[in-house]
Parts: structure tokens; sequence; C-alpha cells
């Protein structure tokens, strides 16, 4: 279901109108200019957040609960916020560099280079085992699967592949610990 709420990234702070709301992950930044956007709920006035950046340079604006929240991912830093009121109700990550909204506009698929999560309303339904040393690439949506590669530790890249209803994956450049305690779990006697 689309957001009925209007947002509009803008280029900079604004000059005029109410003070923005500034939003940080760290508590550092918080007089510098970020991320800006503008929320226009039906039911209110309009309100600016200021979003401090993390450590990438993606950014994604996106409705969540139809409406009464909006994720924002700025630099790779994630805000959940209230649209109505301006209130922060969460924030993840840091270092998210790709992001797929979903067919129902409300389920964003994410990724830090090395793994990926499903979020639902900004909340973590599943996130898979680490996939790659440093770097995914090819990343493709099926109806129930992402595809793609990840890099590994002799320069070579190595397909994967995730079960979107459940995170469960195959393959993929990074084998460590991680990867082997659950090859011991799921095979005791190899």
């Amino acid at each position: 279901m689309r957001s009925s709420v209007l947002f509009e990234v803008l280029a900079g702070l604004p000059g005029d109108g109410p003070v923005p709301i500034t939003f940080s992950a760290t508590g550092q930044g918080r007089h510098r200019e970020g991320g800006v956007v503008k929320f226009m709920p039906p039911d209110g006035a309009f309100w600016v957040g200021n979003f401090q950046p993390g450590l990438t340079s993606f950014n994604l604006v996106v409705g969540q609960n139809n409406g009464a929240a909006h994720l924002v991912i700025s630099g790779g830093q994630g805000y959940l916020v209230d649209t109505r009121t301006g209130g922060l109700l969460s924030e993840f990550g840091g270092s998210i560099e790709w992001a797929q909204v979903l067919d129902d506009d409300e389920t964003v698929l994410i990724s830090n280079g090395i793994a990926f999560s499903l979020l639902k309303d900004a909340k973590t339904v599943w996130q898979t085992r680490r996939l790659s040393w440093d770097g995914v690439r090819a990343t493709r949506l099926t109806l129930d699967r992402l595809i793609g590669e990840g890099w590994s530790l002799d320069e070579t890249w190595h397909p994967f592949e995730v079960n979107l209803a459940n995170g469960d994956s195959t393959g993929g450049g990074y084998i460590g610990p991680e990867t082997e305690m659950l090859h011991r779990t799921r095979f005791p006697n190899k």
C-alpha cells in the first residue's frame, strides 16, 4: 500500500520555516548538514529532518506501516521516524550500501556488503550468514530468491542464493568460523 504522506528530499537545509529535527546515531554531527528530508503528513504541519550519514554513500526514503512511519537511510545509516511527530522510533545499520524495496512497498532488503537482512516496518525479519569477505555484486531478485556473488580472499567472486522466505543461503565467498560452525551444526559427522 502506498503511503499518503508526501516527502521531498531537499538539496540542503532550508533557510526558513521550522527548525529541522536532527537525527544522529552516534550523537555526533548534530550541527552539520546531513541528508535532509521534508515530510508533509496530510493531518499535520510539515517538518524537516536532518539525518546524519553513516559510513557509505547510499541513501533511500520509503514509507513504512502504511505511512505512519518512514525509513530513512542517510549515507548507510538507517532511521525509522514517526511521520506525524518526527519522533525517532529506531535506528540501525551504519554501513548499508544496497537496498531494494520489494513489491509490497514496505518490505526492504538491505546489504552491508557482506550479508543481507530483510526488514518489515524497519524490524529485522531475518538476516543471512556472512556471504562475502568484502563486497557483493550482480544481485538480482526472482520471485523467491536473491541471487548474487560474494568476494573471496583469493580475489574471486563466488555465486550465492538467498531464500527470501527465511534468509537461508547457499554459496558465497566467505569461508570462516561462522560458516564452519554452521556446517558442523547441519552436518555433525563431517
